[in-house]
């Protein structure tokens, strides 16, 4: 019978194979200075023997480069310091949210909308737009911009809305708009809709809500129009596209439904999918107050606001609110970075006034 099969941890020649020795590729985590250090060569030819006992093995270390790696030792100090560090995407989820609310009055003779006739060109920034004024209420507005088709730089004006249409105005009131744009202004003796007052922003909103005005009119009247501004997940604005003329009575606005799912808790490590894309990624960090979620192993970078990621492990669905992408300048070594060799620059200066490397023997006088 052969040696090697009395004892399995011998090989042919007779030489150990131990199956707890260090190999290449492994890391090591040093505390002090909270990072991660791959080994890239164990000398294992010449091991010698500490206190008759332990094997002690000469390793070759560099600082470990993160790329998109999930960190899971099952040691919480030091998951937790390196849960953040590498490439990483950031998304602020939305759970279940709440409607939006605004409410309405009327007014008589206002503004009911604002046609722009030259939406003019190589606006750097919305112009202000100037109303004439009233001897009531004066109107109010703001242009929305665009890009111009075929103009290389600057923008031109896409539509103007109305903040507040005014009232008791006698004549048609004078639209003012700097530069090259052009716009008039169409009044009503009627009943329109006056400036929309948001008594609730609602929450959980990733796409701008639809805005309706129900009820008030009647015959050949024109229903009012308006779009919402969003802000962070709310309804912050409501601007008037046209105030409606033929009211005689106060609406009811509708304003969009907000997220209507979000439920449960994503697993450290868990893959999660994405349902308007093919992408994956792994869960880094989850902060179930703030519904944020840190991911990595990304597999591309093409997510979508109002996109539902769902976790193949706990279930936990959400819709996406905002994104951002940690990809440093110096990609994959997303964790040490140019920045802390500096001192290279202060060790060659302080050396050059130490050694003179003009002279043919610079540790030397001769």
């Amino acid at each position: 019978m052969k040696l090697h099969s009395l004892f399995p941890f011998l090989k042919e020649d007779g030489e150990y194979t131990l199956s707890n020795r260090p190999k290449e590729g492994d890391l090591i985590f040093f505390p002090l200075g909270k990072r991660l250090f791959e080994i890239k060569f164990v000398e294992h030819e010449k091991p010698f023997y500490q206190l008759k006992k332990n094997y002690v093995y000469e390793l070759q270390c560099e600082l470990f480069e993160y790329e998109d790696e999930v960190i899971d030792t099952d040691v919480s100090a030091i998951d937790s310091t390196v849960q953040t560090d590498g490439y990483i995407a950031r998304l602020v989820l939305a759970g279940i949210g709440s409607t939006a609310t605004a409410n309405t009055g009327i007014v008589y003779n206002a503004v009911h909308k604002i046609f722009v006739q030259d939406d003019g060109y190589g606006y750097a920034a919305a112009p202000t737009i100037s109303i004439s004024t009233s001897p009531g209420t004066n109107a109010t507005a703001v242009a929305i911009m665009t890009e111009r088709s075929g103009i290389a730089t600057g923008k031109s004006i896409d539509r103007i809305l109305m903040i507040n249409p005014g009232n008791q105005y006698t004549g048609i009131p004078t639209v003012t708009v700097p530069g090259s744009g052009i716009a008039t202004a169409g009044i009503t003796t009627l009943g329109s809709v006056g400036i929309v007052t948001i008594t609730s922003g609602g929450s959980g909103y990733t796409t701008t809500p639809s805005v309706t005005f129900v009820g008030g009119v009647s015959g050949a009247a024109v229903t009012a129009t308006a779009e919402a501004v969003m802000v962070g997940g709310t309804v912050r604005y409501i601007r008037l596209s046209n105030a409606g003329t033929g009211y005689t009575s106060v609406p009811t606005i509708s304003i969009g439904a907000a997220t209507t799912i979000g439920d449960g808790d994503y697993i450290f490590n868990e893959p999660v999918r994405f349902a308007s894309s093919t992408d994956t990624a792994m869960v880094k960090v989850w902060d179930a107050s703030s519904k944020t979620l840190d991911i990595s192993m990304l597999t591309s970078m093409a997510l979508q606001v109002g996109e539902k990621v769902t976790g193949e492990t706990s279930g936990a669905e959400y819709i996406i609110e905002s994104i951002s992408y940690n990809q440093p300048s110096d990609f994959p070594n997303s964790e040490y970075v140019a920045d802390q060799y500096s001192d290279n620059q202060t060790f060659e200066t302080e050396a050059d006034d130490l050694l003179d490397f003009t002279e043919r023997n610079p540790f030397g006088t001769f």
